[in-house]
């Protein structure tokens, strides 16, 4: 869909400054390291872009692939020997470190539910993906940048034609005591002027994940008037920087004993 464009992030436009955006044929010509899962279209993107940040945003998106991002490496040759012998349209690249990308060809139109349904699909056949990748505007790094910890590119390593996914309606199967009542913020200041938020934006070596994760997630609710779902956006961000990101599960841990 040519009117959906994707978030970009590079050197010179780092996570703690307005979001960028631009359609997918102009991502290779540019500086960027970094690119949403999923697309907006342009109306959206300049809302956005006026707001200042993406934090929060939940609204309509699009792909034309489903994302896998897994980080083990026997968990990847497993999934990618599964689509194979499913059948499955997919394409697989190297992350320059362990494990794998994989783009699996999939029909869907654009919705709000859209992150929802494939992470629903990817956790139901593909055990040990990374869940965390699956929220509205989420980053995962482009083809040919470099690996931050080995300083090795993301390549291609295969691509096969095939059958393309078929979503079910999403329906949620989390227990009602285990959910965090998403609910939008009011009126507040934006994050990044928020100094006890923007310290701590990127992974620090001087102290634990756990700490730096607990600290940047009180600081959003008490600082900033974050609501749950904006504190969970952020959280995964920061996650995402760390050499060994923590689990979804344990993000999820700290984002409710915050709001509890």
């Amino acid at each position: 869909m040519d009117n959906y464009i994707y978030r970009l992030v590079s050197d010179t436009n780092h996570i703690s400054k307005p979001p960028i955006f631009q359609p997918s044929y102009r991502i290779a010509y540019s500086t960027a390291l970094f690119a949403s899962v999923y697309a907006v279209t342009a109306e959206t993107a300049g809302r956005i872009t006026e707001a200042g940040t993406a934090a929060g945003f939940k609204g309509v998106v699009w792909s034309q692939r489903l994302w896998i991002d897994i980080d083990d490496n026997q968990r990847a040759l497993e999934a990618q020997e599964w689509l194979k012998k499913e059948g499955y349209d997919h394409v697989v690249y190297t992350t320059g470190g362990r494990g794998c990308h994989i783009g699996v060809a999939r029909s869907a139109s654009p919705s709000h539910l859209l992150p929802q349904q494939d992470k629903l699909w990817v956790s139901t056949n593909l055990p040990g993906a990374d869940l965390s990748l699956y929220w509205h505007l989420h980053l995962i790094r482009l083809p040919g940048t470099l690996h931050s910890s080995t300083g090795l590119p993301k390549r291609i390593l295969y691509s096969q034609e095939g059958r393309s996914i078929d979503l079910p309606p999403f329906e949620s199967t989390s227990p009602a005591t285990n959910q965090i009542n998403y609910k939008a913020s009011e009126a507040r200041q934006p994050f990044f002027k928020v100094w006890s938020v923007v310290q701590q934006l990127t992974p620090s070596e001087g102290q634990s994940r756990h700490k730096q994760l607990l600290q940047l997630s009180m600081a959003l609710r008490n600082d900033a008037g974050a609501s749950p779902e904006e504190n969970m956006w952020m959280l995964q961000e920061v996650n995402r920087g760390f050499d060994c990101p923590k689990f979804q599960q344990e993000l999820d841990n700290i984002v409710r004993w915050v709001y509890a």
